[in-house]
């Protein structure tokens, strides 16, 4: 008699995390193909061996798009589940970005299966089913080496990184960008080959190149900017920064530190930057800071302060105001109705 699968845990309203899993495969020492199943999935148990089946905290359509290309990076490959997920096509859309850059960049290892994985025939008694062991993401095993503290590996310092760092600096640690790594594999390890059919995103057709995918970083302009430097101390990534130098001033991106939030062109006192697209997923990962604007600036004979200059001004705008209005604005208008 085959018992019923256990009901799965009702889901929780928060993302679903893959730190506990990243420092289990961390301790693993070993290539390993991870197959994550959603919360919701009525029974992950079932499918072919060779697989560590961990169910996840919540719906894969919470995942942290850069903790999963972590674990690519870790050596491990990656099966999502989305026969038993409540929202497949959330999750596709979720990863949509994520699975495309991994293509166009040859990377193997993620798959999204929606037909449950079929388990190979082997000696089996009549109308048993292969059952696997489930991991709780929440709640990964530690091995008695680990409780001793041996055996563990160090953990990657991702202390202030934004996500979308952590993002590049994963696909940096897979080869995407870097020279000689145009083929993703990470290094020191290889992701075990999957054959469970295309990888995740494609569709049959050739993938297209980074320099063809656009980026989640605009591609920023500038025109009548004053260099007063509000938007750099504005950036909350760091993303913006100001290199002085031979009367020159210019303002920078970093297209792989910027997340795309346009705090900057909220705050620009005089709407001084515009978007013009996006910056190519090839520019994000090069790490290259690309010039904005270009001014030629002077110091103020009186303040110190840096300021663009046409015509040869000794004094900055504000020293110059200064200058001719000493108390800092027009007195008023002193008439017969003057009351006192």
């Amino acid at each position: 008699v085959t018992a019923a699968p256990p009901a799965p845990p009702a889901a929780p309203d928060g993302p679903a995390e893959l730190g506990g899993v990243q420092a289990w495969l961390r301790r693993a020492g070993e290539p390993v193909h991870l197959e994550l199943a959603c919360a919701e999935h009525p029974d992950p148990a079932a499918g072919p061996a060779g697989r560590t089946v961990v169910r996840l905290t919540a719906c894969a359509a919470t995942v942290a798009v850069h903790e999963l290309v972590e674990l690519l990076a870790a050596g491990a490959a990656v099966t999502l589940r989305l026969d038993g997920c409540g929202a497949p096509a959330e999750v596709r859309a979720h990863l949509a970005g994520a699975t495309t850059v991994l293509a166009a960049a040859g990377v193997a290892g993620l798959r999204l299966e929606d037909t449950p994985p079929a388990a190979p025939e082997g000696l089996r008694l009549p109308g048993r089913r292969r059952r696997r062991p489930v991991l709780d993401a929440a709640h990964m095993p530690v091995s008695r080496r680990r409780l001793l503290g041996l055996g563990a590996a160090a953990a990657p310092d991702v202390g202030g990184l934004t996500a979308h760092e952590r993002l590049v600096a994963a696909l940096h640690a897979l080869g995407v960008g870097q020279p000689g790594g145009s083929d993703g594999g990470p290094p020191g390890a290889a992701a075990p080959d999957l054959t469970a059919g295309p990888p995740a995103g494609s569709s049959g057709t050739a993938a297209p190149s980074l320099a063809a995918l656009p980026g989640p970083a605009p591609r920023l302009r500038a025109r009548g900017c004053t260099a007063c430097g509000v938007c750099v101390r504005a950036c909350p990534t760091g993303a913006l920064g100001v290199r002085d130098g031979g009367g020159l001033t210019t303002l920078l991106q970093d297209p792989a530190a910027c997340d795309g939030c346009r705090r900057c062109l909220d705050l620009c006192p005089e709407s001084a930057l515009s978007v013009d697209g996006a910056w190519p997923w090839d520019r994000v990962l090069a790490g290259d800071p690309a010039p904005v604007a270009t001014l030629t600036t002077t110091t103020c004979a009186r303040c110190g302060t840096l300021f663009p200059t046409s015509s040869g001004e000794r004094l900055c705008p504000v020293c110059t105001f200064r200058r001719r209005s000493p108390f800092g604005s027009a007195l008023p208008r002193v008439g017969a109705d003057r009351v006192g």
